[in-house]
């Protein structure tokens, strides 16, 4: 089965966007205007810092095999397989470095990569970075991060860095307090909790069975 590909614009050293629909020009903006044109809203936040204490980790006789599967469970380590099959990772096979691999193709690779023109040595590299108990003790250095860890992920399977792109992908609140928007004026990680448990209870669930399978 064929995908359709269709062509539908190209990049321009003119600034401008321009859009035509039979050989005729429909719209034409500025790019200054669609990327700084909104007018930024100046809010009044708080932040208060949690209260975070040190934990001294000992290390003594034990079982060792029950505790490197416990390892293997936590959740930014266990494998994603459960989140990766749900979206579509694989088109037409034309993927070099498959999302995931290892005896059981349940381990995760350091990025993907995806050969879109199989007339063409070329190819695209995709990779992530994920670290969301980070955010509990400093987000800002949750999103460095993470950062650092998709471009480290791209260049393990040959990506170069001077073609790289980022993208970055949020769920906010309507930060405007005003009614009838129950989340307005909370802050974007409280008012995404509900979401946030359930999401964690199912990554739970899928870790647990990732780690039935190491046994």
């Amino acid at each position: 089965m064929e995908v359709e590909v269709t062509r539908v614009g190209s990049f321009t050293d003119t600034g401008r966007f321009d859009v035509f629909f039979d050989g005729k020009a429909v719209a034409s903006l500025p790019m200054d205007f669609l990327h700084d044109g909104v007018p930024t809203m100046k809010l009044r936040a708080v932040w208060k810092a949690p209260a975070l204490t040190r934990q001294d980790i000992r290390v003594g006789a034990g079982d060792w095999a029950a505790a490197l599967k416990r390892v293997l469970g936590a959740l930014d380590i266990c494998s994603k397989e459960y989140v990766v099959r749900q979206y579509d990772h694989e088109v037409q096979a034309g993927s070099v470095v498959k999302p995931l691999t290892g005896a059981a193709n349940d381990g995760p690779s350091d990025a993907g990569v995806w050969r879109p023109d199989l007339s063409s040595m070329e190819a695209v590299v995709v990779a992530h970075g994920l670290c969301p108990r980070y955010a509990d003790a400093d987000a800002f250095a949750m999103a460095a991060n993470a950062v650092d860890e998709a471009v480290r992920n791209a260049v393990a399977v040959g990506g170069d860095v001077d073609y790289l792109a980022g993208l970055d992908n949020f769920c906010w609140c309507d930060p405007v307090k005003a009614s009838p928007r129950p989340t307005a004026n909370t802050s974007s990680r409280n008012s995404s909790a509900p979401i946030w448990r359930s999401t964690t209870r199912r990554w739970r669930t899928a870790c647990r069975a990732s780690a039935a399978k190491t046994r």
